[in-house]
């Protein structure tokens, strides 16, 4: 299974809206989890149906702000577990296990946080110089890594957001990648090399 988490920054927009059917395209995401879309559960639906997905969990914006909406394709089971303006918990029932599948989107504004450090990687020097950055993530715990010890998280390209979308896939597809040559000094030291460059 493939979940794309996406902090979309406002749905209206035709571009947006081009831009996540581009990802859907491209990674063919089964679930999608779609924060900040500053949208209407009506818009929402537009949203669901324009993509061609079967259902959806959503808390609609307040005014112009928020909005937090998890969509699944046909033939997934999934119901709602729990949702407030923060969070929705989905129960995914997957042909290996149950699980819980739970998006989150903190408040945007600095005094509404209580997390802790600014920053949660740093590098350089001290003081102003430093590179400093916050890190979108995704976590699990132990009995689910034990269920899909396979999965992994990777970081997508940010397409007309300053948000780059992070995708959750359960079952990656092991593919062979060639390596590139790589022309080692201490092979000329051999006496053998000639007579393998000359043969190749």
């Amino acid at each position: 299974m493939k979940v794309l988490s996406w902090n979309y920054r406002g749905n209206y927009n035709a571009t947006t809206v081009r831009a996540l059917k581009a990802e859907i395209k491209g990674i063919s995401p089964d679930v999608i989890f779609l924060c900040e879309t500053k949208a209407s559960a009506s818009r929402m639906e537009e949203v669901l149906n324009s993509i061609k997905f079967a259902d959806m969990c959503v808390v609609e914006a307040k005014g112009i702000t928020g909005c937090i909406c998890v969509m699944w394709k046909v033939g997934f089971m999934i119901h709602q577990v729990e949702y407030n303006k923060n969070l929705i918990a989905v129960k995914v029932f997957d042909a290996l296990c149950s699980w819980l599948l739970v998006g989150f989107y903190g408040p945007p504004y600095p005094a509404k946080k209580q997390k802790g450090n600014t920053f949660t990687w740093a590098r350089g020097r001290w003081g102003s110089s430093a590179i400093k950055r916050r890190l979108d993530r995704a976590i699990a715990s132990i009995s689910w890594r034990l269920a899909f010890p396979k999965a992994v998280v990777a970081h997508l390209g940010a397409i007309n957001s300053d948000h780059a979308p992070i995708l959750l896939d359960t079952k990656p597809e092991e593919s062979f990648t060639h390596r590139p040559f790589r022309f080692e000094a201490t092979w000329i030291r051999d006496n053998g090399c000639n007579s393998v460059v000359e043969k190749a």
